[in-house]
């Protein structure tokens, strides 16, 4: 495998939209928490399951149709919009159809921190082995 093949490859591209995917989902689940107390809020988050099916789908139908091509047509991880995370989330509801679950927000919130930092320890691995070809080449 060349340097460009690595550079370009679907690997890479899953780790970028993995990792785009959890900064946006972070954002959102930060405004669950930042506005949990609001009255009439309706906590949001994004379907991720969606997105990795989505994503799964590109990466068989990319090898069936380009065996040999390492580019890869992905979602875009903000297409899939947010959701009602009402049936994500259990806890009371309140009067004003919140569901107020401040420590399962917390657990989504650590959970999809960890998500993206897999994915960044993953991509800098392959950026130091770039590197390293680089140095050796050089």
């Amino acid at each position: 495998m060349g340097l460009f093949n690595i550079v370009g490859s679907t690997a890479t591209d899953v780790l970028q939209q993995t990792m785009e995917l959890a900064q946006e989902r972070q954002r959102v689940l930060a405004d669950d928490v930042a506005n949990i107390d609001t009255p009439g809020f309706k906590m949001r988050d994004i379907d991720v399951g969606h997105f990795e099916k989505t994503l799964a789908k590109a990466i068989n139908d990319n090898r069936r149709a380009n065996p040999n091509n390492t580019r890869l047509q992905l979602p875009d991880p903000h297409s899939d919009g947010s959701k009602r995370a009402g049936s994500d989330l259990s806890g009371i509801v309140f009067h004003d159809a919140n569901n107020r679950g401040v420590e399962q927000l917390m657990v989504e919130l650590s959970q999809n921190q960890m998500k993206h930092q897999r994915a960044a320890s993953v991509l800098r691995n392959q950026l130091n082995l770039i590197k390293a070809v680089i140095s050796e080449t050089a």
